[in-house]
Formats: structure tokens, sequence, C-alpha cells
């Protein structure tokens, strides 16, 4: 139901591995349900936010472990048809996350590697 899937969604954040959940995440945000996208964009906005190199290297995640999140958000950032609120928040998350891509390119790998070497 949609409210099972709004729980689901706010709980993301909570995930053990929560950039696991940004590419889902994306998909309800481009969804059609004007109520779970929305809660959908803000729970990404909320997991992009709280990931730092720091405890990606902690975890072991590779750069390409964000790939998809990157290319899903990438995705709904050129579609012109979301609701501008909903942009804001996919423009946050995108940028939020192209701070990764940007860690990988400097130190050759990925931020995990980035972040011990800063250590």
């Amino acid at each position: 139901t949609s409210a099972e899937r709004f729980v689901a969604v706010q709980a993301a954040v909570r995930l053990r591995d929560p950039e696991r959940a940004l590419p889902v995440l994306a998909g309800l945000v481009g969804g059609r349900d004007p109520d779970l996208a929305p809660s959908a964009a803000m729970a990404a906005v909320n997991i992009a936010q709280l990931l730092t190199a720091d405890d990606l290297a902690r975890r072991e995640v590779l750069f390409e472990d964000l790939k998809p999140a990157i290319a899903a958000f990438g995705k709904l950032d050129k579609r012109e048809d979301l609701r501008p609120d909903i942009r804001i928040f996919v423009s946050q998350v995108l940028m939020q996350l192209e701070v990764f891509a940007v860690i990988a390119r400097k130190s050759g790998d990925t931020p995990a590697k980035s972040a011990a070497d800063t250590q």
C-alpha cells in the first residue's frame, strides 16, 4: 500500500548501507505518486547529506557503488516535468554525490581510498 511505501521510504535513511537505496528512491521520485515522490526526494537528500568520505571508507564503499545512484539522479535532473521543489531536491542529491566523483578522480580510485590517504 501507499502507507507502507511511505514508511519504507522514511526508513531508508536508517539502513546500514543507505546509499544502496538511492537508485530505488530515484525511481519513486520520478514516479507518478504525488505524495510519495517528495517524501522519496527528501529521504534521498537526507541520505546524501549523511554520507561522508570517512564513512564510505570505513564501510569500504567503492565509487563504483555510487554510480547507479549518480546515473539515476542525473536522469531525473534532466527532466523538466518534475515539480520545482522535487527538482531542487534532485539537484541537491546529485551535487552531493558528485563530490564523491571528484574525490575518486583526485585519488585515482574511490572515496574510501581518498579518505584513507588523508588520514
